[in-house]
């Protein structure tokens, strides 16, 4: 929770609950204290709103949409995690998603594995397909995992559920998406940049990104990216540091197991030598 910065009420009143579950052992024996499921669901409709209203809110798409929408929108996102090399989605498929980064890197393949973009935590992308702007329906470009990637999946069903009760964000949205088809609103950053005689006209690369349908977020991106680069590189090292720390904690559980038990023993020793004097 501190990781995601939630605030302090509501992980002090989160806490709490989790504490009263463990006493009154409604968790079935099992601790599993990164389950959501075991929340309350009006807990963990505040706990997701806190998280990822704010990641809705920045994204260009949804900046003049109302907030009754987005919180719609927010309680219908679903996790996914791709890892290294899945694609998240292929040229010519039927667009039935969108996507929010929520934590790592994917890069936007063009013909022969060319990489056209690459997008970061905060980019969106699909929108363009989802929505049917200019008739299109279909992925324009494979979008595939660089490493471990953690998204956010909004469906089409989903998104045209919540328009029925928000129609007029239907249209901010479409107008959003528009601009970013024809390059206007932003769009992918290219891998290399254009030339100042390249900049004179747009050649067939750029033109085939800016028909990509990804959301760009300019300010902060390239540092933003370079970061994740780098925790890609220790992801590896940070894997073995959880396995090795999970290990520990399991012979660690059960040596304590052995020594109650030995414990217990040694007691019910005692008392039969102490009945038998007795008697």
């Amino acid at each position: 929770m501190r990781l995601h910065s939630v605030r302090d009420d509501l992980q002090s009143r989160i806490l709490r609950w989790y504490d009263y579950a463990w006493q009154k052992k409604s968790m079935n024996g099992v601790l599993d204290v990164g389950s959501l499921e075991m929340l309350p669901e009006k807990l963990k409709t505040e706990l997701v709103m806190d998280v990822n209203y704010e990641t809705l809110r920045k994204i260009a798409i949804f900046k003049e949409c109302r907030p009754e929408f987005l919180h719609d929108l927010v309680l219908k996102m679903r996790p996914i995690l791709f890892t290294p090399g899945d694609y998240v989605c292929r040229k010519g498929e039927i667009a039935r998603e969108m996507f929010i980064i929520a934590d790592g890197v994917l890069e936007v393949l063009g013909p022969n594995n060319e990489v056209l973009a690459m997008m970061a935590s905060g980019d969106m992308f699909g929108e363009i397909g989802v929505l049917r702007i200019e008739g299109q329906n279909k992925r324009t470009a494979d979008v595939r995992a660089v490493g471990y990637t953690e998204l956010y999946v909004l469906s089409r069903d989903d998104i045209m559920e919540a328009l029925e009760d928000h129609p007029e964000a239907e249209m901010f949205m479409k107008d959003a998406a528009r601009r970013r088809l024809y390059g206007s609103g932003g769009g992918p950053r290219p891998r290399r940049s254009l030339s100042a005689s390249q900049s004179q006209g747009p050649s067939t690369s750029t033109q085939e990104t800016r028909k990509v349908e990804i959301g760009f977020r300019t300010s902060e991106h390239q540092s933003h990216l370079e970061a994740n680069i780098s925790d890609l590189i220790s992801q590896v090292e940070s894997t073995r540091v959880k396995n090795t720390l999970e290990n520990f904690s399991k012979t660690w559980q059960t040596l304590l197991k052995d020594l109650v038990q030995a414990y217990e023993d040694e007691i019910k020793q005692l008392r039969e030598q102490l009945d038998e004097r007795k008697s």
